[in-house]
């Protein structure tokens, strides 16, 4: 007899774990339907703020471009691009060196890495 109770016993309280542990995991398919679907839509939830460029000086963090960049770097689509050769870069643009530059006549102007000269 004794050995029926504790069976019995056993048998309900580990029903009853198994029971507890969905409840407390929120296992419901339902209830994970309805949170995953917040979560999407944003509906109830803040936003995360979003990263920028680690090379960003000036960052919209609810879309995650850049505004303004460091001073050696242009703005590319958002991101902080690296100036490129024989350009200068004041953080939103690149602009080419030898830009605007009128030479005596008979000479045309040529960029080189630090500006421009006239050849």
């Amino acid at each position: 007899m004794k050995k029926i109770i504790l069976l019995c016993w056993v048998l309900i309280c580990s029903a009853s774990f198994v029971q507890a542990k969905a409840v407390k995991l929120g296992r419901s398919t339902a209830d994970g339907a309805v949170w995953q679907s917040t979560l999407k839509s944003g509906n109830g939830m803040s936003e995360f703020a979003k990263e920028c460029d680690s090379n960003c000086q000036k960052c919209d963090t609810s879309t995650g471009f850049c505004l303004s960049c460091s001073p050696d770097r242009y703005l590319s689509n958002g991101l902080c691009q690296p100036c490129p050769s024989k350009h200068s870069c004041d953080g939103k643009k690149a602009v080419p060196n030898c830009s605007g530059v009128q030479c005596i006549e008979g000479t045309s102007p040529v960029a080189n890495a630090t500006g421009c000269c006239c050849v």
